[in-house]
């Protein structure tokens, strides 16, 4: 069951849930990895400030492994 407008195509519906599991897997990341679900604040301008911290270091981890990833590949490239 899809709760859309009618004129909705098929394809869009399958691209936005397709994408759910996109952010499942940034959650998780997020969560185990940076500690996001680590907060203790009693209110939301420092629940905002400590997601914005470790979103900032998942970001961060992210390009640094991608730029790992680019080194590696380069070393095994023939001369």
């Amino acid at each position: 069951m899809v709760f859309a407008p009618q004129a909705i195509t098929l394809a869009a519906v399958v691209r936005v849930a397709g994408s759910r599991w996109t952010l499942e897997r940034g959650v998780e990341a997020a969560t185990g990895e940076v500690g996001w679900d680590h907060d203790e604040v009693r209110r939301g301008t420092g629940w905002h400030r400590h997601l914005t911290r470790a979103m900032w270091a998942l970001a961060l981890r992210t390009v640094m492994r991608a730029g790992t990833m680019a080194v590696e590949a380069l070393k095994k490239l023939p001369l």
